[in-house]
């Protein structure tokens, strides 16, 4: 939480250069404010609180950079299809097995009338652009749209041979370049961040956010944001401009959006938290 200290709400500052007297001395300053705003004890188990925290996220960070270094594999992407999966099912059927009898939802469209097509995927990850080629078969024509952007159907076609369907998503507008795509991958990549954060206090129902990249296909040329298909029963529980769904009283998707705002001393919340479940997509950030 922020102690409305500016140590720890101010902007980032570059430490690169910062010597060990000097180290020493900010270490010192703010154990003291917290020490005497809080008293000794509640310091002591602020600092080793925010210490288990800190280690935590580096080991992911660095987890998740050293993973995605060739970008995911097919495994990767099949678990996550499998969890997309089972977000639509009830806590008593993800553990006997039925996600996996759940049939296609797409098994109508007619797959074998379409070209396969290649193309680059580029995903934000670590801070860094991971790029990878990708053969994907995609219907010509959007199945639903909504105020700014239209959305088709993708099959992605896996190294294994298995498929995965996708949602490829274009704007409407044909100002929005290149730089909008990569921005808005960027941006539901932050906010997945702040689930990995919610996520290390061990709230009774974790949450997490799809990850997205952009996908530029040849033949011809055409630039999408892509994602897996989430499967279930989707809901909106709040939105940009001040919507909260109260009817289905749940805590957790309003809670994690206020976590976001505390977990960044203010400067950003994630807003627009719909979704399966808690695996959510499609979110906005609101920045200070």
């Amino acid at each position: 939480s922020c102690i409305g200290m500016e140590l720890v709400c101010s902007p980032p500052r570059p430490f690169t250069n910062l010597s060990i007297e000097d180290a020493e001395l900010l270490h010192r300053n703010f154990v003291a404010s917290l020490a005497a705003a809080h008293g000794i004890h509640a310091a002591c188990t602020i600092l080793a609180r925010s210490m288990e925290w800190l280690t935590a996220q580096q080991q992911r960070t660095q987890t998740r950079a050293a993973q995605s270094e060739h970008g995911p594999g097919d495994q990767e992407l099949m678990k996550l299809s499998k969890q997309n999966l089972m977000a639509g099912l009830g806590w008593e059927q993800q553990g006997s097995g039925e996600w996996e009898k759940r049939p296609d939802p797409w098994r109508g469209v007619s797959w074998n009338l379409f070209p396969l097509r290649g193309g680059v995927r580029r995903r934000w990850v670590a801070n860094g652009w991971v790029e990878s080629r990708v053969t994907v078969k995609m219907e010509p024509t959007p199945f639903t749209r909504g105020a700014m952007r239209e959305c088709f159907r993708m099959k992605y076609m896996t190294e294994s041979g298995q498929d995965i369907n996708w949602v490829a998503k274009r704007f409407l507008s044909t100002t929005h370049t290149r730089a909008d795509y990569d921005a808005g991958v960027q941006m539901q990549m932050r906010a997945k961040e702040h689930c990995h954060a919610f996520n290390s206090f061990q709230p009774p129902k974790p949450v997490d956010i799809l990850a997205c990249a952009v996908v530029g296909l040849q033949d011809p040329e055409e630039v999408f944001a892509c994602e897996p298909l989430l499967v279930g029963e989707y809901v909106k529980y709040n939105s940009n401009c001040g919507f909260v769904d109260d009817s289905d009283a749940r805590s957790t998707p309003h809670a994690f959006s206020h976590f976001t705002w505390e977990n960044s001393c203010g400067a950003e919340m994630v807003v627009d938290i719909q979704g399966v479940g808690d695996l959510y997509t499609d979110p906005q950030i609101h920045s200070a």
